[in-house]
């Protein structure tokens, strides 16, 4: 079992690699399987107050299963933050719902953006690699409209303590995601759901490596295994060894709780830990808690 996934990593990275190679050396995107991204619909938030804009995505199942609670959480426990969504075909009442909630509730600053793209010819996982793939040049466009500082989440995870203290943690940071070095493997390197740009220059920069790097493959119809998290630690990497005045700020088990136990500040589900009887009465709470609110 340990020999073969570590064949399955190293033939990941070779594919990763050789297409990464072959792409830039390719003039048109592929017709066939390929996706043009969309230009998105709505609006990016104009006048920022806050110091920081949380980032999420989700298409509307995943919006119906756990938008409310990941809103809930963010508006109790990182006040003062805006919150910008960005929808993959939403129902016209999941468009509603939102607006209703940014007029209605005091306190709430919550905008969204959306597309409408037709990914029926998307097989297996390819629908929910092009939706972790394409956030990615969302999360650029919003921190160079915007000159916020963003943290991309993905829609199940919850902020279950103030954020105060990670805000000032974070200070000058260029870029911060949860980390495991350790980890064999390029693929296991970070958790893609937890990256944080600054407005920073170098901010900003790495924010577009990985955007444009990510729209190559996803144009060409390449939806590599965990392609968001390989890009990622890689230009990572080089844009580190090459920007010398480039900062990085590590989030550890402090800042994100993978097993909902400890005092963390972010609660981020895997896989099956969805349906941890745990984490579910959390979503339970602060679904229940937004709802309050309306």
């Amino acid at each position: 079992m340990k020999l073969r996934k570590t064949f399955r990593k190293l033939w990941l990275l070779v594919r990763y690699w050789y297409t990464d190679r072959v792409l830039q050396d390719v003039a048109a995107p592929a017709k066939n399987g390929g996706i043009d991204i969309p230009e998105y619909r709505g609006k990016m938030p104009k006048s920022i107050e806050s110091s920081l804009i949380v980032f999420t995505v989700a298409d509307g199942n995943y919006f119906d299963r756990f938008g409310k609670a990941f809103l809930g959480s963010v508006l109790e426990n990182s006040h003062g933050t805006q919150v910008h969504l960005h929808l993959y075909n939403p129902t016209n009442s999941q468009l509603e719902f939102i607006d209703k909630l940014s007029k209605d509730v005091p306190g709430s600053s919550v905008s969204v953006t959306w597309e409408a793209i037709n990914l029926d010819h998307l097989h297996g996982e390819d629908y929910g690699r092009y939706i972790c793939f394409s956030r990615f040049l969302r999360l650029s466009e919003l921190v160079k409209s915007t000159g916020a500082n963003c943290l991309l989440l993905d829609i199940d995870a919850l902020v279950v303590k103030s954020t105060t203290q990670l805000l000032a943690d974070l200070g000058e940071a260029d870029v911060a995601f949860y980390a495991r070095f350790h980890k064999a493997g390029i693929d296991t390197k970070m958790l893609g759901g937890t990256l944080y740009v600054a407005s920073t220059n170098n901010g900003k920069k790495f924010a577009e490596l990985i955007s444009s790097k990510l729209e190559r493959f996803v144009s060409h119809g390449k939806f590599l295994e965990k392609l968001d998290q390989i890009v990622i630690y890689d230009e990572f990497t080089r844009f580190r060894k090459t920007c010398q005045n480039f900062k990085f700020y590590l989030f550890d088990d402090r800042v994100i709780d993978l097993s909902f136990s400890g005092g963390s500040i972010i609660w981020y589900p895997k896989g099956d830990s969805r349906m941890d009887g745990v984490f579910m009465e959390k979503v339970d709470e602060y679904d229940k808690l937004l709802e309050t609110k309306l």
